[in-house]
């Protein structure tokens, strides 16, 4: 997040742009922090944006590059939080999705599918021997 990524281990598939490093040239969303409103039909609002309109937030874009997160196998709410919290602190976009939104119960039934997967399958090796 404070563009420190190095550039020898990570190099970049096409040229940076002038002034990479310094600031100048950074990006700037078109998205707008603290706007009513929403993409969703009929212009309804997320509890999220709500009371950020109660706490007075102020009408200013994000600043910098965006940060996309792409999850495989699932990702939960909680996560979702976090994210937002990053793009509150670091004034930067952050862009999550997964393939799967997870709730506490559901993420705890597909961990106990999963362990009893693994001990089917360890009693089915074991008996193979």
């Amino acid at each position: 997040m404070a563009n420190n990524l190095d550039v020898n281990a990570y190099p970049p598939v096409r040229d940076l742009p002038q002034g990479h490093g310094s600031g100048a040239g950074a990006a700037t969303s078109a998205r707008k922090r603290g706007v009513e409103g929403s993409a969703r039909k009929g212009g309804a609002t997320s509890r999220w944006q709500k009371s950020n309109a109660r706490e007075g937030t102020k009408d200013e874009s994000y600043q910098g590059g965006r940060v996309i997160v792409f999850v495989i196998g699932g990702m939960s709410y909680s996560e979702l939080r976090v994210a937002r919290d990053v793009m509150a602190k670091e004034s930067r976009e952050v862009i999550a999705g997964s393939t799967v939104f997870s709730k506490p119960d559901e993420f705890l039934d597909d961990l106990r599918r999963l362990v009893k997967k693994e001990k089917e399958s360890s009693r089915q090796s074991s008996s193979g021997d």
